[in-house]
């Protein structure tokens, strides 16, 4: 009994994956994700999944330049986009604990300045009531003059 072939789907969960790893879909990296199948079979799948999804790719002229020149660049490539994650995410990480600082520093300083408000408040009821023991003492002064 013939066993069953690789299915288009199995291709295309495998190039999803492997390009989410930040990797370039492979026939022999799928055959690695997958563990069988043709390289016929996994190239006409991924022929079909590269038109879909990676159009710049798929319809891309033929190149000229050796396998290892291309097999270098796709390394630096790749070395290139990580190192570019890794400095975006340790950026993300260094404004994110700045945000953090302010928002404590801004928590601190409402708290601050509420409790200005609540002793100026205060302040002004002081000033009031003095002013209205002046305006008596004054009343009071005049009567004893009178």
């Amino acid at each position: 009994m013939a066993r069953p072939g690789v299915s288009y789907l199995d291709v295309a969960q495998a190039a999803n994956a492997i390009q989410a790893a930040n990797e370039y879909p492979s026939i022999e990296r799928i055959r690695q994700k997958l563990g069988t199948g043709s390289s016929t079979t996994i190239a006409n799948h991924l022929k079909q999944w590269k038109a879909e999804h990676m159009p710049s790719v798929a319809d891309a002229p033929k190149t000229t330049l050796p396998i290892s020149l291309l097999t270098q660049l796709q390394s630096f490539w790749d070395e290139l986009r990580q190192s570019a994650q890794s400095e975006f995410e340790h950026k993300e990480t260094t404004y994110q604990n700045k945000i953090t600082s302010l928002n404590e520093a801004l928590t601190s300083q409402t708290e601050v300045l509420n409790n200005v408000k609540a002793e100026s408040e205060k302040q002004r009821h002081c000033i009031a009531e003095l002013q209205q023991k002046l305006e008596e003492l004054e009343q009071l002064n005049v009567q004893q003059a009178e």
